[in-house]
């Protein structure tokens, strides 16, 4: 005798009941988790962005006896901004390398207000070999640090120009 099984017994559909909700849990644990490190990363690569932007712009735009003596990055923890700026003087061995009223904006970046970002005020790229600046003057290499909750990181500058994160 051909026995006739209709729709599924109790026991599997308690079994498939409980891996989908086992995997539910693990998907909405592990996406919670990395909004905070999206966080860093984001800010993170567009610090590395303007560092560089700021180092090629320095090697590019060196014109002997120009009024534009450097580039550099200026970081406002309490504003939570990053600005990418030209330092100007006439003449360029006046130059204090580091943001001030006539120098220029060419562009500022708004960091996640959950960031907190811990760096020298300004890093500066000074032409024509590219000589890193940082004000406050500190040890070498530069440090730029992020934190978020538990989730940090670090960009570090040397003299050189080399820019690194971990």
């Amino acid at each position: 005798m051909e026995k006739c099984s209709r729709g599924f017994a109790l026991y599997e559909v308690i079994v498939t009941l409980s891996i989908m909700v086992l995997l539910s849990t693990l998907a909405l644990s592990y996406g919670a988790s990395n909004r905070a490190q999206t966080r860093i990363l984001r800010d993170e690569a567009a610090i590395v962005s303007y560092l560089g932007r700021a180092r090629a712009l320095a090697v590019k735009g060196y014109t002997a006896g120009e009024t534009i003596c450097a580039y550099g990055v200026h970081f406002d923890a309490e504003a939570k901004t990053i600005t990418l700026f030209e330092d100007k003087a006439s003449p360029c061995s006046a130059a204090d390398y580091v943001r001030g009223a006539g120098d220029g904006d060419v562009e500022t970046y708004a960091l996640n207000p959950q960031v907190s970002v811990t760096a020298p005020s300004d890093i500066t790229f000074v032409p024509p070999e590219v000589v890193v600046r940082v004000m406050p003057s500190g040890l070498w290499p530069a440090m730029v640090s992020l934190a978020t909750g538990s989730e940090t990181t670090n960009i570090e500058i040397y003299e050189s120009g080399q820019i690194t994160t971990p």
